[in-house]
């Protein structure tokens, strides 16, 4: 019988002493809900012999009998490439959104938005942009620019780059300057 005592309050000042330990490490948004299951933890301790007594069963076991036992396959979840693959569709709506936003000033629009998937982790975006021709009232107010030159040095011809590309390239600098990419992760393809 005092065998028994001891133990009960063992057990009783060990989870006094496990949770003073929790509660110091936890935020202090989350120690009213940890109080609250400590309360009813050290509630069914405290009355765990008197309802031994009383019913003559053993809570204590048969709660660590009730313990919920959940076994997973190593193999692929049902629905989950599905539900993979709708998540990607939705993200990839919202990165079509923001880079229309985005892509504006250069005058493209996103017609596509596609990502490179490796190892279930985005590696690389694709986007495929069309050329916004400009409104009939700012032709009339466009001003002249050059938008070639070319430099000879040592009378080698250089390769030129057209205003596409630049605008592909000026594009794909500022995708990866958004989404804080490697511009070599980025394709702009501009769709005519």
């Amino acid at each position: 019988m005092l065998a028994g005592i001891y133990d009960w309050m063992r057990q009783i000042i060990v989870f006094l002493l496990v949770t003073e330990l929790l509660m110091r490490l936890t935020a202090e948004k989350y120690r009213k809900y940890l109080k609250l299951c400590v309360g009813l933890c050290l509630m069914f301790l405290v009355a765990s012999p008197l309802f031994k007594k009383l019913s003559g069963l053993d809570f204590a076991e048969l709660f660590s009998k009730a313990q919920i036992r959940a076994e997973f396959t190593p193999g692929k979840i049902a629905g989950e490439d599905a539900f993979r693959d709708g998540v990607l569709k939705e993200y990839e709506a919202a990165a079509k959104k923001q880079l229309t936003k985005l892509l504006l000033g250069l005058s493209l629009s996103v017609e596509r938005v596609e990502f490179w998937i490796q190892n279930n982790v985005i590696d690389g975006i694709s986007v495929w942009v069309k050329e916004i021709p400009p409104k009939e009232e700012e032709k009339k107010e466009e001003k002249i620019s050059i938008t070639e030159i070319v430099i000879a040095l040592d009378s080698e011809e250089k390769e030129v780059s057209d205003a596409s590309s630049v605008a592909e390239f000026v594009a794909r600098m500022q995708i990866a300057d958004f989404y804080d990419m490697d511009i070599s992760h980025i394709n702009v393809i501009k769709e005519e």
